[in-house]
């Protein structure tokens, strides 16, 4: 039996940092689960900096760039990415570094033992920390700072017009370089811990990360910051977020979030337990993270707001809530306040339809909606114009439209309490072979067969013939709140009878002495990654 996870959303606390996440490791096409960076060229595609070479990902399907197909491509083991304003993409890699112009891989050095990281200066010039060679300009420009003979480099980065570096010579040697006039300035970490990344804020000060913690450079200071509570942190990656924040990988302690003024904002919940290698924000605000073992993984936050009271709000109860396809959010209110669609710029009330107590809402393909309600019938409502286009069946006490679903066939399928009727081409025609039974959910199957949730009993339609499923067939409610399908398990939720799955012929029951929070369930969604949220009179809880 499926174990049970419960969550009382009310004791959710505003710092937790919810995300989903989705992972591609070798099993899904990914050559190698050793992500060093990540970036993002102008067509939309990701690139990778593996351990097995340079891949290209569109978001299905990754492509490997190897030496062995790609002359101009230097070495395999990628540690390093960097993209130029003029959309040239600079690898470095086990022997060198090449750099990918118009789909054509160019060798600009050849190091026998490598290089570690690139960074791109304010004058567009190219740096690199090299394993043997010291500090590089590119193509082939050798720099060593005063007084020191650094050969091995493992870190440089140029948050202005200075370069930060970490470079080897028996210890660990932290500098800042003035390209301009070729002085160095040897930075002072703890003797335990080395220079890892920078971050330019927006008030000229530099946000620094090393091996053991993070720092601020302003006014030629270098003053650690006070995050009280928080372990040492092996800074792996820097970055500002869509959302302001600025996001710290490490490869000790996953993600840190911290306000634009530097305080605490919190950890990320759920990341993968691997060293985090690198924290990148796309085009469209997606982030991505690569991992040392664990791939690539996308991370989409849970969004829980709150809207201001007013037409919809925490004063008002909704009943049912849909999304569009343009990403607009229709609810219905249980006080019969008719209906809202809210975007993140306003608030609309429709005022238009034949009641004011809706409780069912679908959308067809050429953008129009259906509202069912009490004492209303079925509405089609053009949202682009604004306006109701027509109202179908007889508008009376006795009926009401509770269920809508939208068929692959294009055609409508209203649910009342007096059975089912079915809306195509302009035509409405009632489905005899349901019986005038009050129809409270309809789901659509992979085989076209359409499942009907009603008050007494869930029925099953496959062509003409009709099937009935009740208490001798294994359902312990008769009323069937919610009905879904992953394609090979049929769920059925039922309010007092907890939640059934069809097994063969029959259905088994999974109710609260399972772990559910209780037997009265309203709704089941299925996620990504192959859970079940079960929603109802005592909670969520997900297995």
């Amino acid at each position: 039996m499926w174990s049970l996870a419960i969550f009382w959303l009310m004791g959710w606390a505003a710092e937790a940092h919810t995300h989903n996440f989705r992972t591609w490791q070798a099993k899904d096409g990914l050559q190698q689960n050793i992500v060093h960076d990540i970036v993002q060229t102008e067509e939309g595609y990701l690139w990778l900096a593996t351990a097995a070479g340079l891949v290209r990902f569109d978001g299905v399907s990754f492509e490997r760039y190897a030496s062995i197909d790609e002359p101009g491509l230097v070495g395999d083991r990628v540690h390093d990415l960097l993209l130029d304003r003029q959309q040239r993409l600079w690898l470095a890699t086990d022997l060198g570094v090449s750099v990918l112009i118009n789909g054509e891989f160019r060798i600009i050095s050849e190091e026998a033992d490598g290089v570690s990281q690139l960074a791109l200066a304010v004058d567009d010039t190219v740096w690199a920390a090299t394993f043997n060679h010291g500090l590089q300009q590119l193509p082939l420009q050798g720099f060593v700072p005063e007084d020191t003979a650094p050969l091995h480099c493992v870190a440089v980065s140029v948050p202005r017009r200075h370069v930060w570096s970490t470079c080897r010579d028996g210890g660990g040697i932290a500098s800042r370089l003035d390209p301009a006039t070729g002085t160095t300035t040897l930075l002072e970490f703890q003797s335990d811990e080395e220079f890892t990344e920078t971050l330019a804020l927006d008030d000229g000060s530099v946000l620094v990360g090393t091996t053991r913690r993070l720092y601020r450079w302003k006014h030629d200071r270098l003053t650690p910051l006070p995050l009280d509570g928080i372990p040492s942190l092996s800074v792996s990656s820097l970055t500002k977020g869509p959302d302001g924040n600025i996001w710290v990988g490490s490869r000790t302690e996953g993600i840190l979030q911290l306000t634009g003024d530097l305080e605490v904002f919190g950890f990320l919940e759920g990341a993968p337990d691997h060293p985090l290698e690198k924290v990148f924000h796309d085009r469209e605000g997606i982030t991505w993270l690569g991992f040392a073992g664990g791939g690539l993984v996308r991370a989409t936050p849970n969004h829980v707001a709150t809207l201001p009271r007013g037409p919809v709000g925490p004063d008002k109860s909704a009943v049912f809530a849909f999304r569009d396809d343009d990403g607009g959010v229709w609810s219905s209110i249980s006080s019969c306040d008719g209906v809202t669609r809210t975007t993140p710029q306003n608030v609309a009330r429709v005022t238009d339809l034949p009641t004011t107590c809706v409780w069912a809402m679908a959308e067809m393909p050429s953008g129009t909606m259906w509202f069912g309600g009490w004492r209303g019938g079925a509405t089609r409502y053009d949202r682009n114009a604004r306006r109701v286009v027509e109202n179908l069946l007889p508008v009376t006490e006795a009926q009401a439209v509770l269920a809508l679903h939208p068929d692959e066939q294009q055609r409508m399928w209203i649910g009342s309490t007096l059975g089912v009727d079915r809306w195509e081409e302009g035509s409405l025609t009632h489905v005899d072979a349901i019986p005038q039974v009050d129809v409270r959910h309809i789901f659509e199957d992979n085989d076209g067969s359409m499942w009907f949730g009603t008050m007494d009993g869930l029925f099953h339609l496959v062509g003409d013939k009709v099937r009935r499923y009740g208490a001798a067939d294994g359902l312990a409610s008769g009323v069937v709140r919610h009905v879904v399908s992953d394609g090979d398990v049929l769920l059925v939720a039922t309010y007092g009878g907890g939640l059934h799955y069809l097994a063969g012929d029959r259905f088994r029951r999974i109710g609260a002495k399972h772990g559910l929070t209780d037997d009265f369930l309203s709704h089941i969604f299925l996620d990504q990654l192959g859970y079940v949220w079960v929603s109802g009179n005592g909670g969520l809880c997900w297995f």
